[in-house]
């Protein structure tokens, strides 16, 4: 697992880095340092959702990771690595941020639940009263689930307070594929179209509906790869908010008669 935390004064140049047991570490590329963060309390699969959320009052983000394909009853498919300002004192980054354990998604524990049943996008959403909302869409029937993980509260000692309360918001589904990210220049969401793959869309986010899905206010035209002998199959696109209205997206292709795989990135302005 990677993950990049969001650009801010506090955190721009900071990367998170796991293996497949779990174990993480953090790279601050403007310091040029690395800390070990522990191992987190349970693996997260291949490919796991990862989403960066500034919270309300605090310096620090918040990693929210989810295993994108959780199996029934499974408790520990979810949890958030967080900041401790109290330890914040402390030499050993490692006493400094945790990871802990939050609710499943309430789907997991519905009965006749089976696996596979993948998370197929997730975005992240915070709204003007400081309340910040993970958006999950689950193949299949079950549709869309929102976890609220903090909001404003002035009586707090931190300005905010964890919510962390899954609700069902409707059986559609959000009209994208993967991750998708907020880009405050543009106030739009981004990420891939899942009606045409691979294809860059925006979105607002802002405005949820409960009675019927958001809808992409824009998509663009895919580059078409450079043409070869063999035909290309996609496997995986991801997209990087380089700022200043610039993205690159890394796409993943297979050669369909050899299996090799190769990439292709994409500058868009």
């Amino acid at each position: 697992m990677f993950a990049l935390f969001s650009p801010r004064a506090t955190s721009g140049g900071r990367m998170i880095a796991a293996n497949p047991a779990g174990e993480a570490v953090m790279y601050d590329a403007d310091r040029q340092l690395v800390s070990t963060l522990g191992r987190m309390n349970e693996r997260k699969g291949v490919y796991p959702m990862c989403l960066h959320i500034a919270h309300p009052g605090r310096d620090q983000d918040s990693l929210y990771v989810m295993d994108t394909y959780p199996g029934p009853g499974d408790d520990g498919c979810f949890e958030v690595l967080e900041y401790m300002p109290e330890c914040s004192e402390l030499s050993d980054m490692r006493a400094a941020w945790r990871w802990r354990l939050l609710p499943p998604p309430p789907f997991v524990r519905q009965p006749g639940y089976r696996r596979p049943s993948s998370i197929t996008a997730y975005a992240a959403v915070v709204d003007g009263n400081g309340c910040s909302t993970v958006y999950v869409t689950c193949e299949g029937s079950i549709g869309t689930y929102s976890f609220e993980t903090a909001r404003l509260d002035s009586h707090h000692r931190l300005g905010g307070t964890h919510s962390e309360e899954w609700k069902h918001v409707g059986r559609w589904s959000l009209p994208f594929k993967g991750g998708a990210q907020y880009v405050p220049e543009f106030n739009m969401w981004f990420g891939f179209s899942a009606f045409s793959p691979g294809h860059l869309c925006a979105l607002d986010l802002s405005a949820m509906h409960h009675d019927r899905p958001p809808t992409a206010l824009q998509v663009w035209q895919n580059l078409i790869p450079p043409e070869v002998e063999w035909m290309c199959i996609p496997v995986r696109f991801e997209l990087l908010n380089l700022g200043d209205a610039k993205f690159l997206i890394a796409g993943t292709f297979e050669a369909e008669t050899t299996g090799q795989r190769f990439a292709l990135l994409t500058g868009v302005e």
